[in-house]
């Protein structure tokens, strides 16, 4: 990220949930849901969101509590999405110590990331 570039100082909040499993699958537009739909899972939680040709799904998870592979096993049972379609990422919940250097400005989620369930 450009912040880690110009080396502004990153706060950890230190917490547990930090990584995540995503997929999509198509949507028909008279199946939409219009609202964000929140779930458990064993160790985390999954949301849906519709948009007009695609349910996108996720499942933010602590990786001290539970492996990728669980996890992609969890997601792809609780949700229907197909294994191929899914990817992870891994995120450190935390803010950037200073948002603004030289002619850079950090907002929103690129100055600090607050995940689900802090």
């Amino acid at each position: 990220m450009l912040f880690d570039e110009l080396g502004t100082e990153f706060e950890s909040f230190g917490t547990y949930i930090d990584a995540a499993v995503i997929g999509r699958a198509p949507l028909d537009i008279s199946n939409i849901t219009p609202a964000t739909i929140i779930d458990s899972g064993s160790s985390g939680l999954m949301w849906q969101i519709d948009t007009v040709d695609y349910r996108d799904r996720g499942y933010a998870y602590s990786t001290t509590h539970q492996s990728d592979d669980d996890a992609i096993d969890e997601f792809t049972e609780k949700t229907n999405v197909k294994e191929e379609t899914v990817s992870t990422l891994k995120f450190d919940s935390g803010i950037h110590k200073n948002m603004w250097i030289g002619n850079c400005m950090a907002v929103g989620n690129a100055y600090g990331f607050v995940g689900p369930l802090h």
